[in-house]
């Protein structure tokens, strides 16, 4: 079973691999080039219908997911009943979503994106719920290849709009969200087809006992991922909102986080086949320590390696990327990618108190998260405008990744040995000297770039971070 599961996480990472790359590098930046500061336009209103996305699942996704894998007879017996909560959740969420909108002084064409936006946010969710079913049934060369048909079928109507001149005029920012929409579209379609030939005879009823049983289960995780949302989106919603010049600083701190999402996607993936061992060594009473310590290993000086590169060669990236606010893109840039180094160690710990079912702690942690980041923002946007709100999400970010590795150590006897932490604080010395003085090197920054990487990894050996007989033993079953 495992090998099942770690071939198919194979396929995962490298189809996400290759696909995510050309679709931030090559289309999402080139509809950022393109329509300027109306990007920024676009991404404070997709961030703001992303904060009340949650209210399209509210945690029965992951719910079902356990569920069917438990028992895959289940499908046929609770598909549509999930299926029609999903449909209920949809009305809520459009009526919160255009509402709320309204409230806040949304003109016609910011309500007019706000809906196509929604569309957008109900058709992922509803591939995610479908996807849940096909991993469930333990398909998971069929589910990774759905990880990637909408961002595939988004790269080829992007290119052909953009490139293929089938449509008079400039490409502006509403052809890019109907590309996507239709790219949802057919994946659900499809996504939907594969559980019906694989679970044939299902039929579609409603009940309203089953619903709400479905929706209580999934409440814990749904408050989680309502908090996470919040404390991580809300940045560009406040810049739009709280500034006079706020879409340009939106769109200026899009270019920046549009990388960081990017990175994002790795500890993502890792975090795939973290859960699902952590569960199992925790239900069957395994020290998990030398997991633990792998995934630090193998996270942290990737992380902090990217970090200390933007830090230094920040507007190398962004000029390489970017034809607009390129200076002030990379002073954001600079700072923000440290992020990726918390959000790496929260993938680590954060799964490890899923995985213990401590769920009430991570939403406490959240709530704290969330009243620090408004507050931050508040006080920060202002004053810093774009590059505030970076400061702010670093630090909630950092809180975040401290408090969840404290409290998961306590609660979960976590031994990593005495020597491995000061080793990761070497090395984050050790890089951080020498991406300085690489600076320096009479050569190209990108080969800069690349011997920084080559000594990191050096490093990685020299200090033993990696125990390669350890993660041979978590490979073998």
């Amino acid at each position: 079973m495992l090998k099942k599961f770690l071939s198919g996480l194979s396929l995962l990472l490298a189809l996400n691999l290759l696909i995510k790359p050309i679709w931030i590098f090559g289309i999402d930046r080139t509809v950022q080039n393109i329509t300027g500061s109306d990007y920024g336009f676009y991404y404070s209103i997709f961030n703001f219908s992303i904060i009340f996305s949650i209210f399209l699942d509210l945690g029965i996704t992951g719910f079902n997911n356990r569920q069917v894998s438990q028992n895959n007879d289940l499908l046929k017996a609770h598909f549509s009943g999930m299926l029609i909560v999903k449909l209920m959740l949809s009305v809520l969420y459009a009526l919160i979503l255009i509402g709320v909108g309204y409230l806040i002084g949304y003109n016609h064409r910011q309500m007019h994106m706000l809906f196509y936006l929604g569309l957008i946010q109900f058709m992922a969710s509803l591939i995610l719920f479908l996807r849940s079913n096909i991993s469930a049934l333990l398909l998971f060369k069929t589910e990774s290849l759905f990880s990637v048909l909408d961002k595939l079928l988004m790269i080829f109507i992007c290119s052909v709009l953009i490139w293929g001149h089938v449509l008079k005029g400039d490409f502006f920012i509403e052809r890019f969200v109907y590309a996507q929409l239709l790219a949802y579209c057919i994946t659900a379609i499809l996504a939907f087809w594969v559980v019906l030939h694989h679970s044939p005879g299902i039929h579609f009823k409603i009940e309203p006992g089953f619903s709400k049983e479905v929706i209580k289960k999934g409440l814990p995780y749904a408050i989680l991922m309502i908090l996470m949302l919040f404390y991580s989106r809300l940045d560009s919603v406040m810049l739009e909102r709280m500034l006079p010049d706020g879409i340009k600083q939106v769109a200026i701190y899009a270019n920046a986080f549009r990388l960081l999402e990017a990175f994002n996607v790795l500890p993502y993936l890792f975090s795939i086949l973290l859960l699902p061992l952590y569960a199992k060594m925790i239900s069957e009473h395994i020290d998990v320590s030398s997991l633990v310590r792998v995934s630090l290993a193998l996270l942290f000086p990737f992380s902090f390696m990217v970090a200390i590169i933007s830090l230094f060669y920040s507007t190398d990236l962004m000029g390489l990327l970017y034809v607009n606010h390129i200076e002030q893109s990379a002073q954001v840039f600079s700072v923000l990618m440290f992020s990726f180094v918390s959000i790496s160690i929260m993938f680590i710990f954060g799964s490890l108190l899923t995985a213990n079912g401590s769920m009430r702690i991570l939403n406490r942690i959240l709530v704290f998260a969330l009243v620090i980041n408004v507050v931050l923002n508040l006080v920060l946007i202002p004053p810093y405008k774009a590059l505030g709100a970076t400061w702010a999400g670093i630090i909630t970010q950092g809180f975040v990744a401290i408090s969840e590795m404290v409290i998961a150590i306590r609660i979960i006897p976590v031994q990593v040995g005495q020597k491995f932490i000061p080793a990761l604080m070497s090395f984050g010395l050790l890089i951080s000297c020498f991406a300085y003085l690489a600076r320096y090197v009479p050569v190209n920054w990108m080969v800069q770039i690349i011997i920084i990487g080559m000594v990191g990894l050096l490093l990685v050996l020299v200090l033993r971070l990696i125990d390669f007989r350890t993660i041979k033993s978590l490979y073998t079953d």
